[in-house]
């Protein structure tokens, strides 16, 4: 598997959020750094420019569920969130990263029940009105609940 240098985006890490780089080899994050410091070669490079890099963090994908929002910062409103969007099967960003926009997301599941991928849908929000959520989730929940049973695939135990 090539090496890869990922650059010119915004590294979001423990160190918070800044210019940086990040470089993967072999498919594994082994470093990353910011633009004073010396990037590794690599077998191809990936222009990140306009984009945020957040190696070794995964998108929860989980917004606003049950009455409680990940966001507000406490443990509560994580497992309350992340509780909701496991028990519908998909999760809901309603614009927290982009005014205006909304995604549905689903996870696609490997033998083990690992979430190896995912289907979304994106969209304005004027076209994804809330009324629509729950069918569209729905729909976005099957394909990949499809897609899961196509790969082999099983989703995790309750």
């Amino acid at each position: 598997m090539p090496s890869t240098l990922i650059h010119s985006g915004t590294l979001v890490d423990a160190n918070g959020e800044r210019p940086g780089w990040v470089h993967v080899d072999d498919g594994r994050i082994v470093s990353t750094g910011d633009p004073s410091e010396r990037a590794p070669s690599a077998d191809r490079s990936v222009d990140a420019s306009g984009r945020y890099m957040t190696p070794g963090f995964v998108d929860i994908h989980g917004h606003g569920a049950g009455g409680a929002h990940y966001q507000d910062g406490t443990e509560e409103a994580l497992t309350a969130d992340l509780a909701e969007t496991r028990a519908r099967g998909y999760a809901v960003d309603a614009e927290e990263k982009n005014l205006g926009m909304r995604c549905i997301a689903a996870p696609i599941f490997d033998v083990h029940g690992e979430a190896v991928a995912g289907i979304s849908v994106s969209g304005p929000a004027n076209r994804i009105p809330d009324d629509s959520i729950a069918a569209t989730g729905g729909v976005v929940r099957d394909a990949a609940q499809a897609v899961t049973r196509g790969i082999g695939g099983r989703a995790p135990a309750a």
